[in-house]
């Protein structure tokens, strides 16, 4: 915990020129990257292009934000990807095949990546298990075997 206070104390310091000075060639190359695409395709620089990559980044970037908070207070999560890919499976199952409105089949899919949450929790304070193992047998047998029985009833039944 006090390397983390002393990383913190560290970047309010150095502030936004810090940061640039650190990144400096990241930064580089994705300018360098987007002028070359702006050269090639003129349709790059679109705000309906801009808007649809920001669209496809934003569900990577909210996961990304949890794995940081995960691993920041000392545990691990692999089944993320495993989750979501449930969660909107089953909604966008819902949606196709079933007719439930879109707001309720969205609720629906967070709830059940919620509840796979919840589940995962009560087995640490439980077992006291290692996160890592924990997250690893989850993600193989749980969410990706229900991922795959759902796909399979959705396909039985049309």
């Amino acid at each position: 915990m006090n390397n983390i206070y002393g990383l913190l104390q560290r970047s309010l310091k150095e502030g936004v020129t810090g940061y640039l000075k650190r990144n400096l060639g990241i930064l580089a190359g994705l300018f360098i990257m987007c002028i070359s695409m702006a050269i090639v395709s003129p349709a790059f620089l679109r705000s309906s292009n801009i808007l649809n990559v920001l669209r496809q980044v934003s569900t990577n970037g909210m996961l990304a934000f949890g794995m940081t908070l995960a691993i920041i207070i000392g545990g691990i999560d692999l089944s993320v990807g495993s989750v979501l890919a449930l969660g909107g499976t089953v909604a966008a199952g819902l949606i196709a095949k079933s007719g439930v409105p879109v707001p309720l089949a969205v609720l629906i899919g967070c709830g059940i990546g919620a509840g796979i949450g919840f589940f995962q929790w009560l087995c640490h304070l439980l077992y006291r298990n290692t996160s890592f193992y924990r997250y690893l047998g989850h993600d193989a047998n749980c969410t990706r075997g229900g991922l795959c029985l759902f796909k399979w009833q959705s396909d039985q039944d049309y």
